[in-house]
């Protein structure tokens, strides 16, 4: 009693195949072609993924970075405010993990 593997081709097609050949051959081909492609658009949608990264990080850099100039000209208007203001953050922060 012969078992059949449902991942490996029958001996039967194997035979086939083999007194063929020029099948096999182009079976091979296209199967190569088609790995090559799937790793060409992989590599362009990674490609892609990086560059909206890039773009991301590029943004938010740059927001942070007005936000902490804009925070600057605060402090240097009014620094008593800004002193109060950490003074008050402080005391709560010490409050609450004490």
């Amino acid at each position: 009693m012969s078992k059949h593997h449902p991942h490996r081709p029958s001996q039967t097609a194997t035979t086939q195949d083999a007194a063929d050949g020029a099948p096999v051959e182009n079976r091979l081909d296209a199967l190569k072609d088609s790995v090559l492609g799937l790793a060409d658009v992989s590599s362009e949608r990674v490609a892609e993924v990086e560059e909206t990264v890039i773009e991301a990080k590029a943004k938010a850099v740059a927001s942070v970075d007005e936000n902490l100039e804009a925070l600057r000209a605060r402090i240097v208007e009014s620094p008593l405010t800004a002193v109060a203001i950490a003074f008050g953050v402080g005391y709560i922060a010490m409050r609450i993990f004490r």
